[in-house]
């Protein structure tokens, strides 16, 4: 990348085309810190989405209803992709390996969730892994918006609003809990049986980028 050959970007730039700092951080994390990043838009792209099932993931696994004891099979994975991801990190912070390390136990997770055989003792042990994964690289909680909104604040006093691309300003007029308020009166317009309600919130929400989840462990809802 090169400001001559006109492929240089700022995180400024990349925050204001709609990436999320997440995606940008994961990225820069997908080869050692050695090696030389090839970076390119799909390689973005593919980052948003591992960033996606992780967080889908690590939210499905403290929401959902779970039976008490323990998966010893699924203990042995867990304990396995532990060991790789600590392992990975101490070998001159091999962060690739380190990521495979953690997306295997998530395999393995949405597996036994699928199945019915994740219990509430692997429920335990997962989490403790994956907060240890995120001391380090940090996507699992979500604060892409708070940092593109200073992004955009920075655009404004710059006179460079111009620059932000039109579904970034959609998803940022409605705060986190504006969004929640209606994720909340959705559930109670759809118990109510006020479906007109409920799909009219629905597409107002996705009109500004926000997407909304039914599953069996509840409504979650999510900025694209």
């Amino acid at each position: 990348m090169s400001k001559s050959e006109g492929n240089f970007y700022t995180l400024r730039d990349l925050l204001l085309k709609g990436y999320k700092a997440s995606a940008i951080r994961f990225l820069l994390t997908s080869v050692p810190y050695g090696q030389q990043l090839n970076f390119t838009f799909e390689g973005l792209a593919a980052e948003t989405g591992a960033v996606e099932r992780l967080r889908t993931f690590h939210q499905r696994l403290k929401t959902a209803q779970t039976q008490p004891g323990l998966n010893n099979d699924l203990a042995k994975e867990t304990a396995r992709a532990a060991e790789s991801y600590h392992a990975a990190l101490a070998n001159d912070l091999n962060t690739a390996v380190a990521r495979g390390a953690i997306f295997d136990l998530v395999r393995a997770g949405n597996a036994a969730l699928d199945a019915g055989t994740l219990a509430v003792g692997n429920a335990e042990e997962i989490l403790g892994v994956l907060k240890e994964f995120d001391q380090v690289f940090a996507v699992l909680e979500d604060h892409d918006a708070e940092v593109t909104r200073t992004a955009l604040a920075w655009a404004e006093r710059e006179g460079r609003l111009d620059q932000a691309a039109p579904e970034v300003l959609a998803q940022l007029s409605l705060s986190d809990e504006q969004i929640q308020a209606l994720v909340d009166e959705r559930t109670q317009a759809k118990r109510t049986r006020n479906f007109a309600r409920a799909d009219q919130i629905r597409n107002e929400l996705a009109e500004k980028g926000i997407v909304i989840e039914d599953s069996k462990d509840g409504v979650r809802w999510k900025r694209k």
